[in-house]
This record gives structure tokens, sequence and C-alpha cells, in this order.
């Protein structure tokens, strides 16, 4: 009870505030009483303000061009997936052709040496082609 029964002993009541009773005013009204006056930027800080806003502008910019260009590559692999989806089928349909002209080039080479029966295959389908 150190500290408190030293002041309870020079004549502060328990509870009582350790501020002195003419200083109380002052703690009641505003901290600032005197006005400020209004901030003007140097020109040093009117220079780094303008070159902030124009990297701002700049940069919102760059990012604007960067979506453009990602959306048009974007774009371009997907027309190239296409492409190389319709270059598959046509090769598969160019081999179908191929197979089936190579199989009644064999026949009619066959029947034209008089080799036997002409082979029954798969006859050849235009409308796949």
């Amino acid at each position: 009870m150190g500290a408190q029964s030293s002041f309870l002993e020079h004549g502060g009541a328990a509870g009582a505030s350790p501020v002195p009773p003419g200083e109380e005013a002052n703690l009641a009204g505003p901290l600032h009483t005197h006005a400020r006056p209004p901030l003007r930027p140097s020109q040093e800080e009117l220079g780094a303000l303008s070159l902030a806003a124009h990297a701002r502008v700049r940069a919102r910019d760059d990012a604007k061009m960067s979506q453009l260009q990602v959306m048009e590559a974007l774009r371009s692999v997907s027309q190239a997936q296409d492409a190389a989806e319709k270059a598959v089928l046509s090769a598969r349909k160019a081999q179908e052709i191929r197979s089936s002209v190579q199989e009644v080039r064999n026949e009619s080479d066959r029947a034209y040496l008089g080799l036997g029966i002409p082979k029954i295959g798969k006859p050849f389908d235009a409308t796949k082609v």
C-alpha cells in the first residue's frame, strides 16, 4: 500500500484525481484551440503528386492492354485447337479414302490378272468424303 497510502497522507482522497484543481478545465475543452493554416503543398510535392497520378493512369492503361492481349491470345489458342481438331479429322478421312482406293485398286488388279474371285470387303462409301 505504499503509493496509495502516501497519496492519502498528503491530503488526497481515495479515488480522487491526481490532476491539480486548476488544470481540470483545460482537460474538458478541445485539444487544439488555435486555428491551423490551410495545407499548401510545395512545388516539389505537387510535382511528386502529378508524377504519381500519371504513373497510376499509365499503370491502368498498361493493365487494360495486358488484359486485351491475354484475351486475344486465348482466342488464338482456341482457334488453333479447333484447326488442329479439324486437321486430325481430315487426316483420318484421307487415310480412310486412301485405304479404300488401295483396296479397289488391288481388286481391280486381281480381276485383270485373273487371280481369282474378287475379295469382298468394305465397299467405298462416297458419303464419308
